[in-house]
């Protein structure tokens, strides 16, 4: 069983608290991700799962038994660090058939198990290499090899690729998510690229100075952060917040201001007026107004052309605020331009950041 627990889990380095309170189930064969700004504390939360680390207080549980006093080689748990620490001097076979070697495991098995390792990740032909002849790619498959062939309960992903330039990345993505449907291992994948996060994870973990944001599918937290530091981390580009305030309530709707701009939104519990909230609408859920129509008037700053779509950045007073149009735009910096919310994809923040239910 390979069900991971974490439970009121802390961890403190002298007086700096940073883990808090963490509570974490990942389900056994399980692809979660745990992503967060540089800080947050995901990479400590891996180190106290692999055993690297003590925990402070609290208790993990790997298939229901504690594992808190279980050294690193007894937890069944295989990790793969962001830098390869491959062995120089050996060959990829030895490289990836070193952990059995130390076991004592007989030459014919390490041999038999390194080659079923180099036929998943296509490296038959690499065996007899050392790493200094390898691609970042390579090297990095060497790693997961190395991690694998012990064929663990568990496997650790401590930001793998963010050594590799951007086509690898993609390409190694496709390969890990393929590892995992082949061997059905319980992952723990730890990244700061919220778009690795998006595309690899079946639960996402929002991290933020040691506090767990929020849990949920993909997809769940872009269609529905629970505050407005997840609703600005997941997706790309991020979500904008436009700042304003309740002017008055009515039966079904609200008078908010934008800046000095007036804007009609629905009303939603709690507010009031006077209140001050924030506005969060993604750049593919805004459009350009026509003929006059509009809920905003800003001016362009700045036009990205991406080919298959264009990004405008409007200025706001507050900040910037992004719209990703389908194609080309006739538009030029120095524009006035009118926007419109969808309002059926807008989200609510209150003054605390946390999201308002209707």
């Amino acid at each position: 069983m390979s069900r991971i627990e974490l439970e009121g889990v802390w961890k403190r380095f002298g007086d700096v608290e940073v883990i808090k309170g963490v509570d974490i189930v990942v389900e056994q064969g399980e692809f979660a991700v745990f992503v967060g700004p540089s800080g947050c504390g995901k990479s400590t939360l891996l180190r106290l799962v692999a055993g690297l680390e003590s925990i402070s207080e609290g208790e993990f549980r790997l298939g229901g038994k504690r594992m808190n006093e279980v050294s690193p080689d007894r937890r069944g748990i295989a990790m793969v660090f962001q830098s390869y620490a491959l062995y120089p001097h050996m060959t990829v076979a030895d490289n990836i058939g070193f952990a059995l070697s130390l076991k004592k495991v007989p030459k014919p098995e390490i041999r038999k198990r390194v080659m079923e390792v180099a036929a998943i990740l296509r490296m038959e032909d690499l065996l007899s290499r050392k790493p200094a002849e390898l691609s970042g790619g390579q090297r990095q498959r060497v790693a997961i090899g190395r991690a694998i062939v012990k064929r663990p309960q568990v496997i650790l992903f401590d930001e793998p690729l963010s050594n590799l330039d951007a086509m690898l990345r993609v390409q190694m993505r496709a390969e890990i998510q393929r590892l995992h449907q082949e061997f059905g291992s319980t992952i723990i994948y730890v990244t700061h690229d919220q778009v690795e996060a998006l595309t690899m994870a079946q639960k996402i973990v929002v991290l933020k100075d040691g506090i767990v944001s929020q849990v949920g599918a993909p997809m769940s937290l872009y269609r529905e952060p629970a505050n407005a530091f997840v609703a600005q981390f997941i997706g790309s580009p991020r979500m904008n917040l436009l700042p304003a305030r309740i002017q008055t309530v009515g039966a079904g709707d609200c008078l908010a201001r934008v800046g000095e701009q007036p804007i009609s939104i629905p009303a939603r519990a709690g507010f009031a007026g006077g209140d001050d909230i924030q506005i969060g609408i993604r750049p593919e859920h805004i459009r350009v107004g026509v003929d006059g129509e509009s809920d905003l008037d800003l001016e362009v700053t700045l036009i990205e052309r991406l080919g298959s779509e264009t990004y405008l950045h409007l200025d706001a007073g507050f900040g910037a605020v992004v719209v990703r149009i389908e194609g080309d735009m006739h538009a030029s910096v120095g524009d006035d331009i009118g926007i419109l919310l969808a309002r059926e994809h807008c989200h609510y923040f209150d003054g605390a950041g946390r999201s308002v239910a209707a």
